[in-house]
């Protein structure tokens, strides 16, 4: 389905996760329609969302307990 119509795809889902359609650049969109024309990248975005819904929930739970140990520059 993300394949049929990519710039369509784009458009309807970054709209989704903006407040207008100036926030993604003309390059940047560019760019994400550039990347998924490419049957793999469409391929591993809908395997990163899958993930999100199984195997990152078991990951998550056993990260609970452990502190990361790596540098943190807040500002």
């Amino acid at each position: 389905m993300i394949g049929h119509d990519v710039a369509y795809y784009l458009s309807k889902r970054m709209g989704k996760y903006s407040f207008g359609d100036d926030v993604f650049s003309t390059a940047a969109m560019a760019e994400y329609l550039r990347c998924f024309s490419n049957p793999d990248t469409i391929h591993a975005s809908c395997e990163d969302y899958r993930a999100g819904a199984t195997i990152d929930l078991e990951h998550d739970e056993a990260d609970l307990s452990v502190k990361p140990d790596a540098p943190l520059l807040v500002l």
